[in-house]
Order: C-alpha cells, then structure tokens, then sequence
C-alpha cells in the first residue's frame, strides 16, 4: 500500500522541529541549498571528461491536490499542531502549514541534475546512496574525493520548505527508478494515541520503501526520462530575490568548476557556462563586495596571471594556483577542491602586494585528506577533525607555505612600498636607486631564469606606495619588551589613535636591551624620538634588499627597530645586515630582533640606509627610533 508513514517512536525520544541539520543552512536557506544540491550532483558525476553536470532550478505552482497523499497529511499536520501548540515557534509553524497546504495552489522547486549516475541503491538494503538519502542520519557514503563528508548537506532542501516537505525521484545507470517522499516534522499522535517519529515517508508502507514503478506514481510531471534525480520542494519559500540568491551561490561557490566546463546550471530560464559565465559575474556580482568571484574569474582568464604547480606534493597529489596581482584586489585565494567548489578563501598573507588567486588541490588522496578536515559547513580547513591529525597539520601548514612562498616570489620593477609620515607621499630621490649595493656584481644582476616546469607571465604595473604611520617609541617604550632585569624603558604615551607622540614619557629607568652581535648586553637609557620623514621602500625584493631614508628633527644618537607588516601583526624585520651610505658595513651592529644601530642624525639631514634581510619574501615596513 503507497501513502504516508510517520513511524512509532516506542515511547522513546520526542521529535521537535529544532532539527540540528535543517538549522545549520536556516541562516541563508536558497543559497545553502544551491551550494549543497550542486555539490551532490558534482559527486554523482557520470564523467566529466566527456559531458558536464547539468543542474536546473525550476520553480511551478501545483495544484493542492497534486500533493501526494494529501488528505492524509493534512491530518498529520494537524495532529503536529495539537501535540506541540503549547511551543509558540510550533504552534506557528503548523499554523502556517496548514494554511499553505490549504490554498489552492502551492509553489514547489523542482531541482533536476543530468550527465549524473542518479541516486543508485532505490530499493536495495543496507548503506547505499538512495538509503543514506532518505533514511541516513549524519551519514554519508559518498566516494572518495567527494564533496560532502558529515552527510547533512541532505537538509538544506527542507530548510526551504513551509511544510519542511520533499519529494525525490531518480532513473540511476542501472535503469531502476524510483520515487519517494521525506517529511522533517515532529512527534505526534496517531488515531490510536500513540506516538510516532517526527520523520516520515510517502511511499510503500510496509518497509517505508520507495515506489519502483513510475507507472504508479500520482502525476506525469514526477517521471523522467534521462538519467539523473529530481528534487521537488513543496511549498518552497519563494521570494522576489530566490533566483538572484542561487545565482550568486553558483558564481561564489561553482565558478572553477562553470569556468573548466564541468558543470552548467539553469536558474528559470537563465543559462550559467563556461561561455556567458563572465556577463553573469559581471552583472550579479561584479559590484557586490561580499563576493570575490569576479577577481578570481580574473584571475583565471588574464593573460598576465602566474601560474604555479606542483606534483606530486607530498606523495598524495597536485597543486595548482592561479594568481593574478591587482591595486585593487582582495589579497585572497579560493581554494577549491576536485569537484571546482570553492571551499573558503584564504587571507592573513603577509606582504603589501594587493592580488586575487585560485588554488586547486588534485587527486583522490590529497583531496580525501582535506576533505576529511572539513566541518558540516565546508568552509574552512580543520586539522583537529582529521582521524590523524598531526599529520592532517603539517600537509595544511606545507600548503599554506608553499602559497606564501610563491606569493613572495613575485616581483616588478616598479612595484615598491613606502612608509611615510608628516604627510610625505613622495617616493626617494632616483640617485638611490643608483646607490652600490654590497655583495651585488654584474652577473648576480643577471635575470635569473625560471625552472621550465613553472609557467609564469608577467607584466608591468604601477602600484601606489603603501603609506604606514610610525608606532615612535611603541617598542622600547615597553616595559619588559626586552626581557631582560631592569627597570622599565622610557617610552612615548599612548594617544586614541593608538599612535605614541613625544609629549608624554614613561618612567626613566634603566630598560633591557636586546643582544648584541658579541653577546653582551648594554644598559642604555632609550626614548622615543620625533622624526621629520622616513621613508622604506625595496631596491631588489628577490636578493631582500630595502633601502631606508631618513630624517630626525633634532641632533640625536639612537637605535633605529624595523618592522615587517601584514594583515594582523607586526614582526621584527629579519635583518642580516644593514650600512649607511658613505660608511663601512662594520659601523653598525645589528640584534637578533631587528635592532639597528647606533646611528647619529643630524638636525633635518637625510641618512640613506641599505638593509639586507634574511629572506627574500615582499615586505611592507615600518621604523621606530628610540634616542639614547
């Protein structure tokens, strides 16, 4: 016999309607649900060498009566209301439901894939694809490489129902079909006073089974020819703004896999490919600042992108990343996964160069093992959830280095950075790039040629020197900074703008200082001191050559502290050694924590300085100087 079935519960747990899955996507429903469905289809993929994945969102109106069962649920809705109503958010929530169910007629989204293996398993026991569909709870059976792991991605769809109600049907590679249905409601009471699951199903009753023969289905519009599943949502939560919403979740989440022609998607009667797929992100996205899906496409289409690879990293598989350096640009990198998902974007790079980049991860292992560090939401890369997750640490930690590694590498001519004060927004006189740069001959100037497995173009750009405020004093003027006995360091007052100005001082003791190139360590009395400019920019980012001007306003002696800048801290430039033009290299000594000097200035004379770092990684920088 076909119809609904809310099996008993034999007085076990009771069934609300806080449903931790169908929670999860509530924040944002038509756009879980679009990121959710095409992953599953991306999974089910028949082979993407030879066709992609199709997946249209179609939204009709059907009559009430074309509900299945329809009598009968309207009286489990209405036995739902009476067992929970002394809940307000249940009591509303069957309230509306029954109104819906009642109009005449009903908005149903129907989600149809094609070039997919369908749904495999209809009418089999145990763990299959159909199975963990229906009736799997946190389950998920999918092959290795696929997008989801936890299994509740199946939720979203019920999050965009009024009646938390869908219907599926497939054809899979096999040729069986089969349809059935899955409500996500509450515990409630049967004609004979006894209480049921609030999960239920429409189909063959005895066993909760699927309807195997389209003939038997209750209208033509539930059969389908090809290959492939249908999602019907009942009484779906239509708004004027429902196929904007998928659109954007398409571009932001699938345009990897849009842009290599594995997957098209139709919303209504707009077409998503590889083809239009630029007037798309132009038109819905392109203005958005919430979405960086237009730099990535850049960033895949320029022909002036860097492109790095790596095989066979780590013995599990490739890496690829596109990037694309821009003014104007994010400093992000979407890191997608075999399917072309976008999984999150990935910032915190530590160097003053604006860009866009697109990382690929490649192969069943490297993808299974990232897949495996993933929370239910996809978004992010945990190690901590990994079955081994030391291991699951370091393939992350190596990742992330390779991606800085090849941010930093790199570099234009004109492309340099500058720390200004006193509104200062001019670039160093040209004589300094003219300055001789120690340990530099004319072979070393030579441009060094690329590995030939690493293909990389390049161009010209003009970028705007980065200007950066001074924190004067902000280091020494620490207590402790140093780590060393001794009173606190004379340091400048903090203002709101969390600047240091020279007008209030610490206490005057005797602070630690950092060691020396000699392993002692001198005790100086240090304050902050007033400079006129300072300026920083790179002469030679690959060799990790900086050059520094500077100009005090006063006659003093002091110690000069480099900083390197990113996103969210600050760190002690890396510093190996460091001359003033016109003296010996010898003249200065240099700390392990990126402390120059002592240097004497003089009243509103420049000191031209070259440094040389450790690393040739791009820097943004900034000087303190404390008077000794």
């Amino acid at each position: 016999m076909i119809g609904w079935n809310f099996p008993l519960n034999n007085d076990g747990e009771n069934d609300g309607l806080n449903d931790a899955g169908i929670e999860t996507y509530s924040g944002a429903p038509i756009k879980s649900l679009a990121r959710e469905v095409i992953q599953n289809s991306l999974d089910a993929a028949d082979d993407l060498r030879t066709n992609p994945v199709a997946v249209n969102f179609d939204l009709s109106y059907f009559n009430n009566n074309d509900i299945p069962g329809l009598n009968d649920y309207k009286e489990i809705l209405n036995a739902c209301y009476h067992f929970g109503k002394n809940i307000e958010k249940t009591k509303r929530f069957f309230e509306n439901a029954l109104d819906v169910i009642n109009r005449k007629k009903i908005p149903v989204l129907r989600i149809s894939d094609f070039n997919t293996t369908g749904l495999t398993g209809a009418g089999e026991e145990g763990l299959n694809n159909w199975n963990n569909l229906i009736k799997g709870n946190g389950v998920s059976n999918k092959h290795v490489g696929a997008g989801g792991s936890f299994g509740i991605g199946k939720q979203a769809p019920f999050a965009c129902s009024n009646l938390r109600t869908v219907f599926y049907v497939t054809k899979d590679e096999n040729g069986v079909e089969a349809f059935q249905g899955n409500a996500k409601l509450i515990t409630h009471k049967k004609a004979n006073g006894k209480k049921t699951q609030g999960t239920g199903y429409y189909g063959i009753k005895n066993g909760n089974k699927p309807v195997l023969n389209f003939n038997d289905l209750p209208g033509e519009f539930y059969q389908r020819e090809n290959v492939g599943t249908d999602i019907y949502i009942f009484a779906f939560i239509e708004n004027d703004s429902w196929m904007e919403n998928i659109i954007k979740s398409v571009l932001e989440h699938f345009l990897v896999a849009i842009y290599r022609n594995d997957l098209i998607v139709n919303v209504g009667d707009k077409k998503i490919d590889s083809n239009n797929l630029e007037n798309f992100i132009n038109e819905y996205i392109s203005d958005d600042s919430d979405y960086y899906g237009d730099k990535y496409y850049k960033t895949l289409v320029s022909d002036e992108k860097f492109i790095f690879e790596e095989k066979n990293f780590e013995n599990l598989g490739d890496l690829k990343f596109y990037l694309l350096p821009n003014k104007n640009f994010p400093k992000r990198v979407a890191m997608v996964r075999d399917t072309g998902m976008k999984i999150f974007d990935k910032g915190h790079f530590r160097t003053p160069k604006k860009f866009a980049g697109v990382f690929m991860a490649e192969g069943e292992n490297l993808n299974e093992l990232l897949r495996k560090m993933e929370p239910p939401s996809h978004d992010a890369w945990e190690p901590v959830r990994h079955p081994y997750k030391d291991k699951a640490s370091k393939i992350k930690d190596k990742i992330y280095k390779w991606l800085n590694e090849k941010v930093g590498s790199i570099s234009f001519d004109e492309d340099a950075e500058k720390v200004d004060i006193d509104g200062m927004s001019q670039f160093l006189p040209d004589e300094l790039s003219e300055l001789s740069i120690p340990g530099e001959s004319a072979e070393e100037e030579k441009e060094k040629k690329l590995p030939e497995n690493r293909s990389i173009s390049s161009k010209k750009v003009d970028v705007k020197p980065t200007s950066s405020s001074f924190d004067l004093g902000s280091e020494f003027g620490d207590a402790g900074d140093s780590g060393s006995t001794g009173g606190e360091h004379g340091g400048g007052g903090e203002t709101n703008n969390g600047r240091y100005n020279d007008e209030s001082s610490g206490g005057e003791g005797e602070g630690g200082s950092d060691d020396d190139k000699n392993g002692t360590k001198p005790t100086v009395t240090e304050k902050p001191l007033k400079l006129r400019s300072a300026r920083v920019f790179s002469l030679n980012p690959n060799k990790g050559i900086y050059v520094a001007s500077i100009t005090a306003n006063k006659d003093a002696e002091g110690f000069l502290k480099f900083k390197v800048v990113g996103e969210d801290r600050k760190d002690n430039a890396p510093i190996k050694k460091a001359q003033i033009t016109g003296q010996k290299s010898g003249d200065i000594d240099i700390t392990s924590r990126g402390k120059v000097g002592p240097i004497t200035l003089e009243d509103g004379k420049e000191v031209k300085m070259i440094l040389h770092l450790s690393d040739n990684v791009k820097y943004s920088m900034e000087v303190d100087i404390n008077e000794s």
